[in-house]
């Protein structure tokens, strides 16, 4: 046995480092790909509909496997051995958080109308969707909640959680483009309801398929209406 390796892993205090180091190193990895690949003239050259896409996809799909795998292998657990709440508290504390944050979208789009963006023909859409189905409404959700209220509440501020959970909704908020103040409204306010559904819960799964969902009625709502 290595009992480096094993006095590193059961050490408490090199936790929030180890899961600090995770949360950076993953996000800036997954960041540069995506930004030096997505454009890398290579790519531009081969002759495939939607093969930035397509590549985009790929990279988030893999950074996020290689994640997890290194979480297993380093016995990040973000969801408790033994659930603390029934899947019936599961379901409503999902149903509630959706609702809230959906109230919130609907206000904030009220008050603060965008632009529309213009439409692609129908069979560009359809064809859309499905391209950047797997990033916005499954890989994407996961490697997002994974990082931002996973790592961060469980082992970043596990003796603070409301800190953390402030935390976490800033920085997933500055992780999203965003122009102005309103960004804080329409990204923090989520991070901040998914990262309360957490605390509650104890259960990653609970602020992933809330995300999801969100993610799914947006997707389709910006391809089809």
């Amino acid at each position: 046995m290595n009992t480096s390796l094993f006095s590193w892993k059961m050490s408490t205090k090199k936790r929030p480092i180890e899961a600090l180091g995770l949360f950076a190193g993953f996000y800036a990895l997954h960041f540069l790909l995506i930004q030096y690949l997505s454009v890398n003239p290579i790519i531009d050259r081969i002759s495939l509909p939607y093969i930035s896409d397509l590549v985009i996809t790929i990279i988030d799909i893999l950074t996020l496997l290689l994640l997890l795998y290194v979480m297993r292998k380093r016995g990040f657990d973000l969801s408790d051995k033994v659930p603390q709440k029934g899947l019936k508290t599961l379901i409503v504390v999902a149903a509630i958080a959706f609702t809230l944050i959906s109230i919130s979208d609907f206000i904030f789009q009220y008050a603060i109308p965008s632009p529309p963006l213009g439409s692609l023909p129908f069979d560009e859409r359809v064809a859309t969707f499905f391209v950047e189905f797997i990033i916005a409404v499954v890989s994407g959700p996961i490697f997002e909640e994974v990082l931002f209220r996973g790592l961060l509440l469980k082992y970043v501020f596990t003796d603070r959680p409301m800190l953390g959970i402030l935390v976490s909704s800033i920085l997933f908020t500055l992780a999203h483009p965003s122009v102005d103040w309103t960004a804080y409204w329409y990204y923090g306010i989520p991070g901040i309801i998914l990262g309360l559904a957490y605390n509650y819960t104890k259960s990653i799964k609970v602020p992933i398929g809330v995300h999801m969902m969100l993610n799914l009625v947006s997707h389709i709502k910006l391809k089809f209406f």
